[in-house]
């Protein structure tokens, strides 16, 4: 499913990822993401456990800073699509203050 903005319905263009273990032992995705047609930013918290059938995500629209925050944060990273990497970023966290949750 292609995610669209809240504010003008274009497509939301993946910024940057990074993975982490969950502690069910599944995964989590972390997701940047810009809308290609306006100045808006949201962020993406995906998981998938292995004691559930459904993987699960939440989405919320997040601030200019906390949008650059999270992506120099992955670009520190050095492998971010491996959740088992052990460098100082992992387990992956971004402070959401002020974000709104969508539905």
């Amino acid at each position: 499913m292609i995610r669209v903005c809240e504010h003008c319905g274009k497509e939301l263009l993946n910024r940057g990822s990074i993975c982490d273990l969950c502690v069910c032992g599944g995964e989590n995705i972390h997701s940047f993401w810009k809308c290609s047609g306006c100045d808006s930013f949201y962020y993406n918290d995906y998981y998938d456990c292995w004691d559930s059938e459904n993987p699960d995500e939440l989405w919320f629209e997040i601030s200019e800073s906390t949008f650059n925050e999270g992506r120099s944060r992955i670009a520190a990273c050095p492998e971010p699509s491996r959740k088992l990497c052990n460098c100082p970023l992992h387990p992956f966290s971004i402070p959401l203050e002020g974000a709104k949750r969508l539905q």
